[in-house]
C-alpha cells in the first residue's frame, strides 16, 4: 500500500498541473487570437475576387465576438494547392480555396460557401460569327454540337465529361482565348464573376459573351484552417454565421459581384444544370441561401409554372 506522504505528494502534484492547464487555457481564451494571413503580390487579373477574400475574412473576425490581430504573409501568386501546403506547414492560418474530398481530409474547412457558389455559375464566351449557338440548347447533350474548351487539369473539366459534354482541353487560361480566337474552340465557359474582367484583359472584339445561356454545378470555395487551428476555424464560423444574419455578408458580397451579375443578364438565360460528383458528400446543399443560383432555378420553374 502506497504510504500516505507519497498519496499527498501525487495529489498536490495532479492539483498544481491542474490548475497550471486551468491559467493556460485562461490565458489562451483572453489572450487576442494571432492571425497569419496571405497576402498576395502581383495580383492582376484576379484582383477583385482576392481582395474580396480579404476583406471577408476581416468581416468574419470582426462579427467573431474575439479580440484579434491580423498579420500579414507576403506570397507569389500560387495555385491552391501550394496554398494548402503552406497552410499544412503553418507559414500561414488561413486562406481560401475551391473544396475537394482530398483538401477536406488534409485541412479544416469552415463549410459555408464565400461565393455562393458563383464559381461554378458559368457563361460562356464565344466568337461574334457564333453569338447564336446557345438558341437551340435546352439540355448538356446539346453542347455537343459545338467544340467546348476548358483545362487539363481544371476540375471544371471533369465535371464536364462527367455529364458527357465533350471537352477540348489545354494548358491553360490564355492558351483557351488563344483556340477560340483562332476557331479551334467555339465555347469556353467561365465563372460570371471572372469573365468580364477577363474580357477586358484580352481586349478582343471579336470576343463575347453568349447571351443565352449558362452552366451551372454547385462548387463551393472555404476558408480552410490547419487542423489542430480548432480556435480560428471556430472564430471564422461565427464569424460568418453572424455577418449573415445580420446582413453584412450580402453587402459586401453584391458590392463585389452584383454588377457582374447584372451584366450578364442572368435573369434572361437559360441555366443548364450539371451533376458536380467531385464535391464531398457533407457539403450543405441543403442550405438554399447558401447558393445564389438555386434562387434563380427557382425562379425560372416559378416563370415557368
Amino acid at each position: 500500500m502506497m504510504p500516505i506522504f507519497q498519496r499527498c505528494r501525487f495529489f498536490i502534484l495532479g492539483l498544481c498541473l491542474s490548475i497550471v492547464a486551468s491559467f493556460c487555457a485562461l490565458a489562451e481564451a483572453t489572450s487576442p487570437l494571432i492571425v497569419r494571413y496571405p497576402l498576395v503580390k502581383n495580383v492582376n487579373l484576379y484582383k477583385n475576387q482576392s481582395a474580396y477574400f480579404h476583406e471577408l475574412f476581416k468581416l468574419a473576425l470582426d462579427n467573431s465576438g474575439i479580440d484579434y490581430k491580423l498579420e500579414y504573409v507576403s506570397v507569389p501568386s500560387l495555385p491552391q494547392s501550394r496554398s494548402a501546403k503552406l497552410i499544412d506547414q503553418q507559414v500561414y492560418d488561413a486562406h481560401w480555396m475551391t473544396t475537394s474530398s482530398e483538401r477536406e481530409a488534409a485541412l479544416l474547412p469552415v463549410r459555408i460557401p464565400l461565393l455562393k457558389g458563383l464559381l461554378g455559375l458559368r457563361v460562356g464566351l464565344v466568337r461574334q460569327e457564333n453569338i447564336t449557338l446557345g438558341n437551340k440548347v435546352i439540355q448538356s447533350s446539346d453542347l455537343n454540337n459545338f467544340r467546348v474548351g476548358q483545362g487539363h487539369d481544371w476540375t471544371d473539366t471533369q465535371i464536364l465529361q462527367a455529364n458527357n459534354i465533350e471537352v477540348v482541353k489545354a494548358a491553360s487560361t490564355v492558351t483557351l482565348y488563344d483556340m477560340l480566337r483562332k476557331n479551334r474552340i467555339d465555347y469556353l465557359p467561365r465563372s460570371v464573376i471572372e469573365v468580364q474582367s477577363e474580357l477586358e484583359v484580352a481586349a478582343d472584339p471579336d470576343l463575347m459573351l453568349e447571351p443565352d445561356i449558362a452552366l451551372y454545378y454547385p462548387q463551393a470555395v472555404y476558408f480552410f484552417t490547419h487542423p489542430d487551428n480548432i480556435r480560428l476555424n471556430n472564430a471564422i464560423k461565427t464569424g460568418l454565421e453572424t455577418a449573415i444574419q445580420n446582413g453584412q455578408f450580402d453587402t459586401l458580397f453584391n458590392s463585389y459581384f452584383a454588377e457582374s451579375l447584372k451584366q450578364a443578364n442572368m435573369d434572361e438565360r437559360r441555366i443548364i444544370r450539371l451533376r458536380n460528383n467531385t464535391l464531398p458528400f457533407n457539403t450543405p446543399l441543403e442550405t438554399k441561401e447558401y447558393w445564389y443560383a438555386e434562387a434563380l432555378l427557382s425562379s425560372q420553374k416559378n416563370n415557368a409554372g
